[in-house]
């Protein structure tokens, strides 16, 4: 015979669970393809500075909420296309509405399929995150570089953001977010392309 309070019991574990993941999870990052981490020299830049706009399309075949959202990652390209200093002013725009010097961003992000994911998650679960899950979403950079001097050119870098849940990674979960991870790989994503662009 069932106890009484037993789905309040199974609630209060499933709870549990959610709550010890989300406080013993960490995300690192890094990449497989071309990144920099070094600041663009805006001493390099021998030309007068111009106006650029940019635009950022998004593709997401991985359905959990991921370490790069949209505007997230639009927000960060800005901050990053403004403090390298190389351009007079930045504007975030529909890719119809480009301008004659235009960056055009494609990311694709790939992550397991529905079925692993489910897998992972009732491991996690089940274990109350005793046991190591992690999760990796890939992420495929496209830069298309536009200018009215010259035909477009591709640069292109692969990364991917990693979330590991584990009950000792509860110590390293402030040092290792989603925020920091996305900022880290935007940063060194688009630092790479300026350089490429630069050399050009």
């Amino acid at each position: 015979m069932k106890h009484p309070n037993h789905r309040f019991l199974i609630s209060t574990l499933a709870l549990a669970a959610t709550a010890t993941g989300l406080t013993s999870c960490i995300v690192t990052n890094g990449g497989s393809g071309p990144s920099r981490l070094e600041p663009v020299a805006a001493t390099l830049v021998t030309t007068e500075k111009k106006d650029i706009t940019f635009s950022v399309c998004f593709d997401n075949d991985f359905e959990e909420e991921a370490p790069t959202a949209a505007n997230k990652i639009a927000d960060l390209i800005q901050r990053e296309l403004e403090q390298s200093n190389l351009f007079s002013n930045v504007k975030l725009v529909t890719p119809e509405q480009a301008g004659p010097e235009h960056f055009e961003f494609q990311i694709l992000q790939r992550g397991p399929s529905p079925d692993t994911r489910m897998l992972l998650g009732a491991i996690q679960f089940l274990s109350l995150t005793t046991l190591p899950v992690w999760m990796t979403a890939d992420l495929d950079w496209k830069l298309t570089v536009h200018s009215a001097a010259r035909a477009p050119y591709t640069l292109t870098s692969s990364q991917y953001a990693r979330r590991t849940t584990w009950l000792p990674l509860i110590v390293a979960a402030p040092f290792f977010n989603v925020e920091d991870s996305a900022a880290d790989i935007t940063q060194r994503t688009v630092r790479y392309f300026l350089h490429e662009t630069l050399n050009k």
